[in-house]
């Protein structure tokens, strides 16, 4: 999608990204604060959260669901999203309300009272939420070991912190967190963005805050996996290692070939062949950075009885980019596929936004220099960041399942090789 980028700051120290995407009939506005789980005191881990779910309650709205029924009006959609870092909030309309929805943005960032009586019902909402995730074994095997990797509290733990959250508590976190300065945002459209811009610089946050700074959450490496019996026909599995440095962004598309030739589609080497030799139906592997560490993911399910060939397989075909025993073909393949790939998926303002909300963490890069870096990219340097990011001693493995902690400890041993440093 043909696009031109600008960063701005307005007056009252916001900072955001203003994305022209000529003859698109759609407006996307993404507003971002620092105020994600991080910020947080642990011991009510989901404080963000309920006051992401408490932000739809306003001076201008007071009654329950005013606000989201006033948004709905012409068509338009809005959601929020609180993770790690930052609360988020996420709006879409046609290009002709795109002022009025600007608008209605200030007043949800600007006027939320956080009643009481609405309060039990949030936090209703995000044990439900929780609940739901606690039900998802693949979520559960990723959960249990972020939680185990990183010091934070657990799925079941943050369902039990509910109900110390009071008004109070909302109110502080609120205040320390949405100020001008604490705020980014993405505005895309095909649009005069100084209308919109306007709105968001009147706002009336408070002013003189600076951006607030991110602790940094070591993760850690587990010695022992993270087991959880449940009576179901799959083995749910979550991998996970880190460099405990952020990649450069050369080094992650680089880390980031090499997961897509182990894993994207059936052209892949070790997808491709497990569903070739019918041993699972799907899996994910990832590589990512953030503001101080590089991480690579890896997850997915596979009945016990073939769990044992499966893992093998991994350990093999993992192996071979370890070791350097990547055809040169494959390799220039699996380039051309993530370069056709990307060109589908930015088809979307929905997706092109999401590229850039790196800018809230991390900074971003110009959009061309993605298909730059594939032309650049040598295998020896994917070879090379692949190996960096997996053999540093830092990782782990969770099970989700029908599996005593015998058989994870068996699985996990297949797999030490890939992950510890050569003596």
């Amino acid at each position: 999608m043909k696009h031109t980028l600008k960063e701005i700051e307005l007056n009252n120290g916001a900072k955001g990204l203003l994305i022209h995407v000529p003859g698109v009939e759609v407006v996307r506005i993404l507003a971002e604060f620092r105020a994600g789980f991080d910020l947080n005191s642990w011991d009510k881990y989901e404080l963000p959260h309920v006051v992401e779910h408490m932000m739809f309650t306003n001076e201008t709205y007071p009654a329950p669901r005013q606000f989201s029924r006033e948004i709905e009006r012409n068509g338009a959609f809005n959601n929020a999203y609180t993770n790690s870092t930052s609360l988020e909030y996420d709006y879409e309309c046609a290009h002709f309300e795109a002022e009025r929805i600007a608008k209605l943005l200030a007043i949800q960032i600007t006027e939320p009272i956080f009643p009481d009586d609405e309060l039990s019902t949030e936090k209703g909402n995000v044990e439900e939420e929780l609940n739901s995730n606690l039900s998802n074994p693949g979520r559960s095997a990723q959960y249990n070991l972020f939680a185990a990797a990183s010091g934070v509290p657990t799925l079941q733990t943050r369902i039990q912190q509910l109900d110390s959250i009071t008004s109070d508590n909302l109110k502080d976190h609120y205040q320390k967190t949405h100020t001008a300065g604490n705020m980014r945002f993405i505005v895309a459209g095909d649009i005069d963005f100084d209308i919109l811009t306007s709105v968001l610089d009147t706002a009336n946050l408070p002013k003189g805050y600076k951006r607030l700074d991110l602790p940094h959450i070591k993760t850690r490496h587990l010695e022992d996996p993270i087991v959880e019996i449940r009576d179901i026909p799959q083995i749910y599995y979550g991998i996970f290692s880190a460099y405990p440095k952020r990649f450069s962004y050369r080094e992650v598309v680089a880390a980031r070939i090499m997961t897509s030739l182990l894993s994207n589609g059936f052209s892949s080497t070790l997808y491709g062949t497990a569903r070739e030799r019918g041993l699972v139906y799907g899996l994910s592997m990832g590589a990512s950075f953030d503001t101080y560490e590089t991480g690579f993911t890896f997850g997915g399910a596979v009945s016990p009885e073939h769990a044992d060939d499966y893992f093998d397989l991994v350990r093999e075909e993992v192996g071979k980019v370890l070791s350097g025993q990547v055809d040169k073909e494959q390799f220039e393949s699996t380039k051309t596929t993530l370069r056709g790939q990307r060109a589908t998926q930015y088809q979307k303002l929905s997706n092109l936004i999401g590229y850039y909300d790196s800018y809230f963490t991390t900074g971003y890069e110009p959009f061309e220099y993605y298909d730059e870096l594939l032309d650049e990219i040598t295998l020896e340097e994917s070879q090379k960041a692949f190996t960096k990011l997996l053999k540093n001693d830092c990782w782990g493995v969770s099970f989700v399942g029908n599996i005593d902690e015998k058989q994870a400890s068996k699985y996990q041993n297949k797999l030490a090789t890939l992950f510890t440093k050569a003596s």
